[in-house]
Formats: structure tokens, sequence, C-alpha cells
């Protein structure tokens, strides 16, 4: 039984590893604009928290926002022309 089961683990190991490929690849339409919006949370946080403290939380948070969508639109439009 034990010789059984020391044969099947690197199955198992290959299995699990393509089960991770598939449903990575099948999320990928939920999964890259989390990744996106995390990462933009790390660039901006900085940003918004020394607008904090000239003009408010709220101000600060609505005005890099504002900024970045500007600056992506002003991009993407650049990208289509």
């Amino acid at each position: 039984m034990n010789d059984a089961v020391r044969s099947l683990k690197p199955w198992a190991g290959f299995a699990g590893s393509v089960l991770v490929v598939v449903v990575l690849y099948w999320a990928q339409a939920i999964l890259v604009p989390i990744a996106l919006a995390l990462l933009l949370t790390f660039l901006l946080a900085p940003l918004a928290k020394g607008l904090q403290r000239l003009i408010g939380r709220i101000a600060a948070v609505i005005s890099v926002v504002v900024c970045t969508y500007a600056f992506l639109g002003l991009i993407g439009c650049e990208i289509v022309d």
C-alpha cells in the first residue's frame, strides 16, 4: 500500500499543478483587473496620504481618483488615435 501511494504522489502533484493553471486561465478576466486595481492602490496611496494632510481625506481621495482617471483616459485616447 505504501508503495502505491508513493508512486501516485508525483502524478497528484502534476494534476494539482495543471488544475491551478486551468483555474487561473479561466479566472483571468476577473484576476487581471483585480491585480491592476491593487497595483494602482499601492502606487497612489502615498499621493493620497500626502494630499490628505493638506486638503482632508475625502478631497484627497476624490482628487487623486479624478486625476488618475483623466490621465488614463488621455493615454487611452492617444493609444486609440
